[in-house]
């Protein structure tokens, strides 16, 4: 069920059950976590005053294809006056520890050879997924 929390955010309940969370931790501590940097202009730099979690990212089409399959009837259809089409495939998971943390930004966006390209973050926890408008693009 979708619940609109304040401009540009909303939330999805029970996309994915107890059981289907856990094996995407399990999934993805299999891929092997590492320090996350930050993506700048310049590149991606280790940053630990700005971050200071681990991720893994990977690219992996039919876990988003079914993670579309699931959120799209509460995806907004339209923004920006563009379609969406589907999840990004560059699937990221984040393990915070006490005391990390990434300070207040703005995502960027995932541009496909093809020229689509993300607008929104869908943010996954065990409880909600969430999306936020304002992908920097």
């Amino acid at each position: 069920m979708r619940k609109d929390i304040d401009r540009g955010i909303l939330t999805v309940a029970n996309v994915l059950t107890a059981g289907e969370c856990q094996e995407y931790i399990d999934w993805s501590e299999g891929q092997g976590y590492e320090t996350a940097p930050v993506s700048l202009p310049e590149g991606a730099v280790l940053r630990p005053d700005i971050r200071n979690n681990a991720r893994v990212m990977v690219d992996t089409p039919d876990r988003a294809q079914q993670l579309w399959a699931r959120i799209s009837a509460h995806v907004p259809r339209v923004l920006d006056g563009r379609r969406a089409v589907g999840l990004n495939e560059r699937l990221r998971f984040y393990r915070y520890g006490p005391g990390q943390r990434f300070a207040p930004h703005t995502d960027g966006c995932h541009r496909r050879p093809n020229g689509e390209e993300s607008l929104l973050t869908l943010f996954s926890t065990r409880a909600r997924l969430c999306w936020r408008v304002g992908s920097r693009c």
